[in-house]
């Protein structure tokens, strides 16, 4: 099969699918109108569809060995503005583009069932719920995805905002991430007598300002790290002195010993500015997720199929910015993750990822799909 002549055939069902999946934006592990119209497809398509912790998992074909297809299924937690006839209302957005990774997958797996014959082994399908909160991955994880079959090797689509249909891949890594909060108690008071008091506020905006400067300070430059902060919160009133301060924010970087180093300095950092100030702070971690590493064996295996597939094919030199919590299962099997690029500056998608004005080339969706299948069956195949 041409995968992406196929692929072009199945377009106009992919955009109606797509759109559906959008118009209809589901935040988090729980997504059941989500989930509800994805395994009505895959059934339609022929297959038997299970739930997997707020996932679902199929498969095609048949053999010893299994490679896992994995698309994420969530949206973010905002209000769109992209201004389409299909936009969300409900306050969630696609403005990452999982719509995209889903509809991606189960056009691949409508593809791999009509060539279901051909191949010589098990593809698993993996549709995930949480990839936002870095927890879908590990939930599913634990509740055996990657068992019964086994899984020998993994993929992932991921969009980007780079030329539309463009296919980009590397040997490097994806960021790793820790999510913090960190809680500043201080002490109220009336705002003309701050020295019965002690300003939460002012407290939090120290520990901001330090922990901005720890990665210039205290790490080599050029490794990637970043300690981003975006929320501060504080006070209630204009005269009242806060007693109590809320900062949000995130740690990343290409080197998990880095993330360790970087979390340890935070605490410290936050404990003694509080002590100092005669408040006190604490430091809690929300999530975390490790830095992900591309199998160079797998990536090269179908370097080949992502060149058959475009001219406009990028092998990237490095890293890939960003972090995923796909990088759970490719800590335990040979895995590669792979970038679809939805629409550049140049071609007029002028907004990035996480914006909720953000639009797609929804042409990526041929190439997305015809990317997870032609990979399959490649390997499935045994070619």
């Amino acid at each position: 099969m041409n995968f992406l002549e196929r692929a072009n055939e199945l377009f106009d069902e992919m955009v109606e699918c797509r759109r559906h999946i959008h118009r209809n934006a589901e935040c988090g592990m729980e997504l059941p109108l989500t989930v509800e119209y994805v395994s009505e497809k895959l059934r339609s398509y022929g297959y038997e569809p299970k739930p997997v912790a707020g996932g679902i998992v199929c498969t095609v074909g048949s053999g010893e060995r299994t490679m896992l297809l994995r698309g994420d299924m969530d949206a973010l937690p905002q209000t769109e503005v992209s201004g389409v006839p299909f936009a969300c209302e409900t306050g969630a957005c696609h403005s990452c583009g999982h719509d995209m990774h889903t509809t991606m997958l189960l056009g691949a797996a409508k593809m791999l069932k009509e060539c279901e014959s051909e191949l010589k082994g098990t593809i698993k399908l993996m549709f995930q719920p949480g990839e936002e909160l870095l927890e879908g991955a590990k939930a599913m994880i634990k509740a055996g995805v990657l068992e019964n079959p086994v899984v020998d090797c993994a993929m992932a689509i991921h969009c980007y905002p780079g030329d539309s249909c463009s296919i980009r891949y590397s040997h490097g890594r994806a960021m790793g991430a820790s999510v913090f909060r960190i809680l500043v108690h201080g002490k109220e008071s009336h705002g003309a007598r701050p020295y019965e008091g002690v300003s939460a506020a002012a407290v939090a905006s120290e520990i901001l300002l330090a922990g901005q400067r720890l990665v210039s300070n205290e790490l080599q430059e050029g490794n990637g790290d970043i300690v981003t902060f975006g929320i501060i919160s504080s006070g209630s009133a204009s005269n009242i002195v806060p007693g109590e301060a809320v900062l949000e924010g995130s740690i990343r970087s290409y080197e998990n010993d880095n993330i360790a180093f970087l979390k340890r300095r935070l605490d410290e950092i936050a404990q003694n500015i509080a002590a100092a100030n005669r408040a006190t702070a604490e430091v809690v971690y929300l999530r975390e997720v490790r830095a992900f590493q591309n199998d160079r064996e797998l990536v090269d295996q179908f370097a080949g199929c992502f060149e058959a597939l475009t001219r406009k094919c990028v092998f990237l030199e490095g890293n890939t910015p960003g972090s995923e919590d796909f990088a759970e299962i490719g800590a335990l099997v040979p895995s590669m993750l792979v970038n679809i690029g939805v629409g550049s500056p140049e071609e007029g998608y002028i907004w990035g990822p996480h914006n909720p004005h953000r639009i797609f080339s929804e042409e990526a969706l041929k190439t997305g799909a015809a990317c997870y299948a032609a990979c399959a069956h490649h390997w499935a195949s045994g070619q």
